[in-house]
């Protein structure tokens, strides 16, 4: 649905794609073959700057339940969500009456129907902290946007398999890990609609660092050697020989360096990986 144009964690630039049957798309034929773009409207958005180079731009997008595109972000406050149109930069949230918690938020993502999102951020002093919100709710009654649902605290990355099931990474030095998993992290799999964990596994290494494939059995682990795992038995399935990518390890890095986090992107149907290196770009397929 989104691709990720360049991104530092006081920066981001995404791509949002349209059917071509829009009419803001312009075409042009060079032979037999025709091109489709879009015409671009430039819009800035920011963010508040407190903090803001210590983590991830908060930002998502996705689409409403009556197909307009949105955007989920911090436009005003780090513990403020708002949800505006993408075109018009109309907010569809605002309220003056609007309380919301004490949360940078930070690694947000939308399940794949558009119903809910989380927030992968954290919360002094500093400790990260995994958040629920249901976006069709919040379009009613924004103040969804502003409490949300803890799932749980020191998560070290989260992602959507899908609109029911969160998998979330924990350390095994945090005190929320679950207990049978010596010195080992682990993988929850935490369902919305049953509001609990259902599923967890023990993985033989440090931190982990999440990105979902397109199958919700596996997923991709990328805090240095890309790894294939999977989720019903926790076993590696694949690993690059490589160490090519030092994906994200909690929200907060008061020690990073750009050159520390290799660019990455994840194709949009999820079956394929990208990694920049000084080599060049390296494309990781899911095939199992």
């Amino acid at each position: 649905f989104m691709r990720t144009l360049f991104e530092r964690r006081w920066t981001k630039g995404l791509l949002l794609p349209n059917e071509p049957k829009n009419p803001q798309y312009n075409q042009i034929q060079l032979g037999e073959r025709v091109f489709s773009f879009l015409k671009m409207y430039p819009r800035e958005i920011n963010r508040s700057y407190y903090q803001a180079h210590e983590y991830e731009y908060p930002i998502a997008l996705f689409s409403l339940p009556d197909g307009r595109a949105a955007t989920l972000h911090c436009p005003d406050e780090y513990c403020r969500l708002e949800i505006e149109l993408i075109e018009t930069g109309e907010r569809l949230t605002a309220s003056d009456s609007r309380k919301s918690d004490d949360v940078f938020h930070s690694r947000l993502l939308v399940s794949p129907s558009g119903r809910y999102a989380l927030s992968a951020g954290w919360e002094w002093h500093p400790l990260d902290v995994l958040c629920l919100f249901d976006l069709h709710r919040a379009i009613e009654d924004p103040s969804e946007l502003d409490k949300g649902i803890t799932v749980v605290s020191d998560a070290s990355s989260a992602v959507f398999l899908d609109d029911d099931i969160i998998a979330y990474s924990i350390s095994s030095e945090s005190r929320w890990a679950t207990p049978g998993f010596k010195e080992k992290s682990q993988v929850n799999l935490y369902s919305i609609e049953k509001g609990t964990v259902v599923h967890s596994i023990g993985i033989d290494q440090g931190p982990l660092s999440l990105l979902p494939t397109d199958n919700r059995r596996y997923v991709w682990e990328i805090s240095s050697h890309v790894k294939l795992l999977d989720l019903d038995t926790g076993e590696v399935l694949a690993e690059c020989p490589q160490a090519i990518v030092n994906g994200y390890i909690g929200a907060i890095d008061f020690t990073y360096e750009d050159f520390e986090h290799p660019p990455f992107a994840l194709h949009p149907d999820r079956s394929r990986l990208a990694v920049g290196t000084k080599e060049g770009i390296v494309i990781l397929s899911c095939s199992v």
